[in-house]
């Protein structure tokens, strides 16, 4: 996984909001592209915010998802937060709350469009 401008990632804004993610560029995000592949892109961002980070659009190109590279971005991710960036807290917004939660995520929360508010606290 490697960092990439958010330009390379453009090009699939809309394919993401269709399934629920969001990949608008933000102030203060990372974005990080998954492996070379830019006809079938697999991407994830990593925001910061007050008191930590949140995980930001995660999404597995169609013709590449069941594989696994959501899991495997979403770990890496995590750990790049951690032992690069020296988070303490990371957060998400997710449909998928399950997913998280088998990682360690806790629920505080709810937004109203239905996304569940989770946390993971790192000491």
């Amino acid at each position: 996984m490697h960092i990439v401008p958010h330009s390379q990632i453009q090009p699939f804004v809309s394919k993401a909001a269709k399934d629920h993610v969001s990949a608008k560029d933000s102030k203060n995000t990372i974005w990080f592209m998954f492996d070379g592949n830019t006809a079938q892109p697999c991407f994830c961002g990593l925001m910061q915010v007050v008191g930590g980070y949140r995980v930001k659009g995660v999404w597995v190109h169609p013709l590449r998802r069941n594989a696994g590279i959501g899991k495997q971005m979403t770990n890496e991710l995590l750990d790049y937060a951690v032992n690069v960036l020296n988070a303490q807290i990371i957060q998400v917004f997710a449909y998928n709350a399950k997913f998280y939660e088998a990682a360690g995520f806790k629920k505080y929360g709810a937004l109203p469009n239905g996304a569940q508010m989770l946390r993971k606290i790192y000491k």
